[in-house]
C-alpha cells in the first residue's frame, strides 16, 4: 500500500490492512517518514514502512510532466536501487568547465530572479502596474529600495559564488596533482570530498529549483521514493490510496505487472481545496488520474456518489463501493470520558465534533454558535491538518469569549479509543460545507461511529448524508 502521509490516523487505511492481514495476506503500507516516528513498525500485525523523501527527484519531476501533457508518452520508470555511482567525483572532474557555468548562471540568474520577485511585490503592494513602473516616473524611495535589494542581493551571491569557484578550484588541482604523481592515497582522499562537494552542489540546486515549482510536483516526486521503497518488499499486489499515490502505484504495474488497485479516499478533482484555483488543481492532477486510472485492475471508493461519477468520468462500470465504516462493536456505555478530561459541568450537554480539523468542515459556524449556547458545550476532536488554522480557531473563540467555556479542543486519540469518547457525548455534530462536489458525496466514518456508539446526529443536508 501506498500512503502520501505516516500513517498515524488514517483510519481507512489501518482498516483496510488489518482487514487484509486477518484474512492471510502480509501488508505493508509504506508512508511518509515524520519527525519522531519509526522508519518501520508493526500496529495490528501491518508493517508500516516511513520514507524520508528526497528534496526533488528532478528527472523524474520532468518524465513524469512529460507524461502527463505529451498524449503518448510512457509511464516513467523507477528503480529499486538508491546507491549513487562511486565514479561521480571522476565524473565531476572531467566535466568541471559545466560546474563553473553553472555555478555563473546560478550566482548571476538567481539574484536577478529575486529581485524581479521583490520588485512585482512591491509593485503590488503600492498598486502600481508594471508598465506603468516602466514608462511613468513613480517615487524615488521605491526605485531606492529595489536598486538596494538588488545590491545587496548580487553582492552577498558574488561572495558565495567566490567561495564556491575557490574550493571547486582547489579540489580540482588537488586531484589533477595527485592523478600526475600517480598518488592513488590522495586521489581517493580528494576524490571523496570533491564528491561530497558536489553532493553539496546538487541540495543546493534542487532546493533553489524546487523553490520555483508547483507543490503537485513535489508530490510526484515523492511518488518515486515511494514507489522505489514498495519495489525493494517485492510485492505481488500494489494498492494506492488517492490520486497523490497513484503515480508511484501505476510505476509499479509498469514495472512488475502486478495487480494495482486503486482506493480513491474521495472526489480527488473534486476535493476541499479551500480557496485556491481548481483550474489549475486539475490541471496538474486530472491528466495523472485520466492515464493511471485506465491501469489499475480495480478501483474502489467511499460513496455510491463517488462510484457514479468515477464510472461515468472514465467510462467504467466496475467502481467497487466500500464504505468507511468502523468495524462492529457493541455499544460501550456512557461514560465522562470528555467531561472528566476537560472539566465540563454536569448541567452542560456534549456536542461533539469528531475528525480532521482543518477548512470548509463548519467548524467556523460551531465557534459562531457557541455564543448563543446556555446549556451546551462544543467538543472539537481530531488531528490538525495545519496547526496554524487550529490556532486561529482558538483565537476566534477567545475573541469571542467561548474558549474553555463553550468551547474546547481535544487532540485526536487512538482508532480503538473513539467510540468510547464519542460515547461520553449527547449528539455528535457533521457539519461540513458543500464547498466542493466531494464533500456533497461524503458518507463520513464519523457518522457510523455515532452511531455504533448511540449517540444522535446533526448533519449537513448533503446527498449521502439523507440515504
Amino acid at each position: 500500500m501506498l500512503l502520501m502521509n505516516p500513517c498515524t490516523h488514517d483510519t481507512r487505511v489501518m482498516k483496510e490492512a488489518t482487514s487484509l492481514t486477518n484474512a492471510g495476506f502480509e501488508v505493508h503500507v509504506v508512508a511518509l517518514m515524520k519527525p519522531k516516528l519509526d522508519a518501520v513498525s508493526i500496529v495490528d500485525g501491518v508493517t508500516i514502512h516511513r520514507v524520508k523523501p528526497k528534496l526533488l527527484q528532478f528527472w523524474g519531476v520532468i518524465a513524469t510532466a512529460c507524461y502527463m501533457f505529451i498524449p503518448f508518452a510512457r509511464l516513467p520508470l523507477v528503480s529499486a536501487s538508491s546507491s549513487r555511482s562511486s565514479q561521480g567525483s571522476i565524473w565531476l572532474v572531467l566535466g568541471m568547465p559545466f560546474v563553473f557555468v553553472w555555478i555563473l548562471l546560478l550566482s548571476i540568474g538567481y539574484p536577478l530572479l529575486k529581485c524581479a520577485q521583490y520588485v512585482v511585490a512591491r509593485l503590488i503592494r503600492f498598486n502600481i502596474k508594471p508598465y506603468s513602473f516602466v514608462r511613468k516616473n513613480i517615487k524615488e524611495s521605491k526605485v531606492t529600495v529595489a536598486k538596494t535589494t538588488l545590491r545587496i542581493l548580487i553582492k552577498n551571491h558574488v561572495r558565495v559564488t567566490t567561495a564556491f569557484y575557490s574550493r571547486v578550484v582547489l579540489l580540482h588541482t588537488r586531484l589533477m596533482i595527485a592523478v600526475v604523481k600517480g598518488n592513488s592515497k590522495l586521489f581517493r582522499q580528494y576524490s571523496k570530498n570533491t564528491y561530497r562537494f558536489a553532493n553539496a552542489l546538487r541540495t543546493l540546486a534542487t532546493a533553489k529549483i524546487a523553490q520555483f515549482l508547483p507543490y503537485s510536483f513535489r508530490l510526484h516526486s515523492i511518488n518515486f521514493d515511494l514507489a522505489a521503497k514498495a519495489l525493494l518488499l517485492e510485492p505481488d499486489i500494489i494498492q494506492s490510496h488517492d490520486c497523490n499515490t497513484l503515480l508511484g502505484g501505476a510505476m509499479i504495474k509498469r514495472k512488475l505487472a502486478i495487480p494495482f488497485v486503486y482506493d480513491s479516499h474521495e472526489l480527488y478533482l473534486e476535493r476541499n481545496i479551500g480557496s485556491r484555483s481548481r483550474w489549475w488543481d486539475k490541471v496538474q492532477w486530472s491528466p495523472i488520474e485520466k492515464k493511471c486510472i485506465v491501469q489499475c485492475d480495480v478501483v474502489m471508493t467511499v460513496s455510491q456518489g463517488i462510484v457514479d461519477h468515477l464510472n461515468t468520468q472514465y467510462g467504467r462500470d466496475d467502481v467497487v463501493l466500500v464504505r468507511n465504516v468502523q468495524p462492529y462493536h457493541e455499544a460501550p456505555p456512557r461514560n465522562p470520558l470528555l467531561r472528566d478530561e476537560l472539566g465540563i459541568p454536569e448541567d452542560k450537554k456534549i456536542a461533539l465534533y469528531i475528525g480532521a480539523i482543518t477548512f470548509n468542515r463548519g467548524i467556523e459556524e460551531l465557534i459562531q454558535a457557541a455564543t448563543h449556547l446556555e446549556h451546551a458545550v462544543i467538543v472539537i476532536m481530531g488531528p490538525a491538518i495545519n496547526p496554524h488554522y487550529v490556532e486561529e480557531l482558538k483565537s476566534t473563540a477567545s475573541n469571542l469569549g467561548v474558549l474553555n467555556k463553550e468551547v474546547f479542543f481535544r487532540g485526536p486519540v487512538e482508532s480503538k479509543e473513539v467510540l468510547n469518547y464519542v460515547a461520553s457525548a449527547d449528539i455528535g455534530v457533521v457539519p461540513t460545507q458543500a464547498c466542493c462536489l466531494s464533500y456533497e458525496f461524503e458518507s463520513s466514518n464519523k457518522i457510523f461511529h455515532c452511531v455504533m456508539a448511540g449517540v444522535p446526529l446533526a448533519m449537513s443536508n448533503h446527498i449521502e448524508k439523507r440515504i
